[in-house]
């Protein structure tokens, strides 16, 4: 499609990348987020 629009493909996979990023928020980083354990240096 890049060649016919005459599209960077540099343009597709940045575009590709927000829509998996996005995806990701959406979906199941919520999720994971509340599972993650943070750590503190010891004073």
């Amino acid at each position: 499609m890049g060649k016919y629009f005459n599209i960077n493909p540099r343009w597709w996979m940045n575009m590709q990348d927000q829509y998996d990023l996005e995806l990701a928020e959406d979906e199941g980083w919520k999720i994971t987020e509340d599972r993650i354990r943070t750590f503190s240096m010891a004073s």
